[in-house]
């Protein structure tokens, strides 16, 4: 075991590994995937793309996409040695193509967030239906084999603080505050969260483009918040102003009869889909 290559990081401790072509593929909310068997023999970036997994951006969870979504996408030689940040065209888009790199569904070209060698992340383009689309990786001129994900009307997720999929949430309180244990939000006042996977809206969302302006793209499908399990007031979930189409604001009333610490349970659902349920608000 190398600790720098093999360590498993917080690990989804509910989800059984997969065993694919003699290798464990093991879900964790650190931002990785963590692999166990037989390692490629060629060496970084001399080989084509290799895709071997694809999941949500907040979550970290892999099983299915929806049109919109924020995705990290694992694997080798996916791009340069070096992290590449996304860049903005003229016309104020994200980029489709960074550092020589491209993802597609179905052929479609989608925005680039970010690339490096093992991970990059993008957004699905909003025409994706379903019920599956085929990703590919495009990397120096050389294509990674497809993968087949199911595409579902939505699967949300919560960004958390520290990007690692769960654990205290990226949220504000009122006064525009981070929340914390140490700052918690007061029982009736309104929090604003951040996510992603809420679906196709309305208007139809554009790919790569930033939410400026009025109408903000809104889900089609209705919004819910569950703060320790009881249903929040929603009084906004769209599109996050200045953010990227994709990333989702949400801001909803903490119920008063919710539990009060640092670590309440909340819960973002889309229609009939939820999300995770390890992100969590501080509450007095």
């Amino acid at each position: 075991m190398v600790p720098d290559r093999d360590t498993l990081g917080r690990f989804a401790k509910f989800v059984a590994p997969t065993v694919v072509n003699g290798r464990v593929y093991a879900p964790t909310f650190s931002n990785s995937l963590a692999i166990y068997g037989l390692l490629t023999s060629g060496s970084p970036g001399n080989g084509p793309p290799q895709v071997t997994g694809v999941a949500n951006g907040a979550s970290f969870l892999a099983d299915a996409v929806s049109p919109g979504e924020v995705l990290a996408v694992f694997g080798a030689n996916l791009g340069p040695a070096q992290l590449t940040n996304m860049q903005m065209t003229a016309g104020g888009q994200v980029t489709n193509t960074l550092a020589s790199t491209q993802i597609l569904f179905d052929g479609i070209s989608a925005p680039m967030l970010y690339t490096s060698a093992n991970q990059l992340g993008a957004i699905v383009p909003f025409g994706t239906a379903g019920p599956t689309t085929q990703v590919v990786v495009l990397s120096q001129g050389q294509s990674s084999s497809p993968v087949t994900i199911p595409v579902l009307p939505a699967t949300p997720a919560l960004f958390s603080l520290d990007g690692t999929g769960g654990g205290p949430g990226a949220i504000l309180n009122q006064d525009g505050s981070l929340n914390s244990a140490a700052n918690p939000a007061a029982r009736g006042s309104v929090v604003v969260l951040y996510g992603t996977g809420a679906g196709q809206t309305n208007p139809a969302g554009e790919d790569g483009m930033v939410s400026v302006g009025s109408p903000l793209p809104t889900p089609i499908l209705p919004v819910s918040i569950f703060i320790d399990g009881q249903r929040a007031e929603v009084l906004y979930a769209g599109a996050a102003p200045e953010m990227v189409q994709g990333v989702i604001q949400i801001n909803a009333r903490v119920p008063a009869a919710a539990s009060t610490g640092p670590s309440t349970t909340v819960i973002f659902t889309v229609g009939n889909y939820s999300s995770q349920n390890t992100v969590t608000l501080a509450v007095n």
